[in-house]
């Protein structure tokens, strides 16, 4: 156990660097097109976008239970990412995003 904060240990630590990992892809519209280029397959900018987006909202689906997994001062955080990131996606509010809520 860490002396200074009694609830991080390596499993915490392995949860947070998932989660890390998860909402913070290192990807984008760039990566998309060249790997698609890659598999031989001319991707143009708005269908990189739409599939930029829909993996940043599959991996926070995939975030979901490792947040859930940590202790309270680490999981208030990281939900507020993914609320943050669902109130971006469904910005009507009012019932849009509760696919991605917690």
């Amino acid at each position: 156990m860490n002396a200074e904060n009694p609830q991080l240990n390596s499993d915490t630590l392995l949860t947070l660097v998932v989660a890390e990992l998860l909402l913070s892809p290192e990807s984008g519209t760039t990566w998309i097109k060249d790997f698609a280029i890659d598999l031989g397959f001319e991707l143009p900018q708005d269908q990189a976008e739409t599939i930029d987006s829909e993996a940043n909202r599959t991996l926070d689906q995939l975030a979901i239970p490792f947040v859930e997994s940590l202790p309270e001062p680490y999981q208030t955080k990281y939900r507020w990412i993914l609320e943050q990131r669902a109130d971006q996606l469904h910005p009507l509010g009012e019932g849009h995003g509760e696919d991605l809520a917690l």
